[in-house]
């Protein structure tokens, strides 16, 4: 009995390396289990577009260059500000007739009150004009509600032509070549949403003799699925 129990303890031990030896190089031993299967899964790197936490990095931080800041500050307004006679960054007022005439009849739209950014202003008017494929939000402001501001514009059809070779779509990284890479967002409960924004502004030429400098700021949101791909796109002003 006891020669037997000295001959099998070694092939146990033999048995138990041979287990050792045949799992992958980039196994750790130390992280085995008696079963030859690792303990603790890998954590995997998630991408950084999921967005784990906000981040607030400045265009330096984020090594933005010079070009892909120049095709942010015209994107949105290539985009939305319609080519009407008298209508852009510097005169961005204009009619409902006009805004029409840009983008055609609109399949519906919806209009409600709300209270405008600086309480001394008047009440204002805001109409969403639904498009196929893409949305207009309009601002105006009594006594004259036929006078149109521009608010905020959103795509969510890869059809919609947009500008510098990015379509709704597209993997995130597409963008990024156009225009730098972006900040996260959470989103604000309860109706959170993790999303990438770009932050700028831009100036214009206003006043009465249109021989003062204003600056007007905008916000770029991109929506991305699982995979990356963005799905939606916002622009809009933040502080009208």
């Amino acid at each position: 009995m006891t020669l037997l129990m000295a001959v099998s303890c070694p092939l146990l031990v033999a048995q138990g390396a041979f287990a050792q030896e045949s799992l992958p190089r980039d196994v750790p031993r130390q992280e085995l289990n008696c079963d030859g299967v690792p303990c603790k899964a890998k954590q995997i790197k998630q991408p950084w577009w999921t967005c784990g936490e906000n981040t607030y990095l400045t265009s330096e931080d984020r090594r933005v260059s010079d070009q892909q800041k120049r095709r942010l500050e015209d994107f949105g307004l290539g985009i939305f500000f319609p080519a009407l006679p008298g209508y852009g960054p510097q005169d961005s007022k204009f009619t409902r007739s006009a805004l029409m005439k840009r983008f055609g009849r609109p399949l519906r739209t919806r209009s409600g009150e709300r209270l405008p950014y600086d309480p001394s202003d008047p009440i204002e008017i805001a109409t969403t004009w639904e498009y196929r494929g893409f949305r207009i939000t309009t601002v105006a402001r009594r006594p004259n509600p036929e006078v149109l501001w521009l608010d905020e514009g959103e795509i969510f059809d890869s059809k919609i032509p947009l500008r510098y070779g990015v379509r709704v779509g597209q993997p995130i990284h597409q963008w990024t070549q156009r225009f730098g890479r972006p900040n996260c967002n959470l989103g604000v409960p309860p109706h959170s949403q993790r999303h990438l924004v770009y932050d700028g502004e831009y100036y214009f030429a206003c006043g009465e003799d249109k021989d003062v400098s204003c600056v007007a700021t905008y916000q770029v949101e991109l929506y991305l699925d699982g995979s990356g791909r963005v799905q939606r796109m916002r622009w809009s002003h933040p502080m009208l």
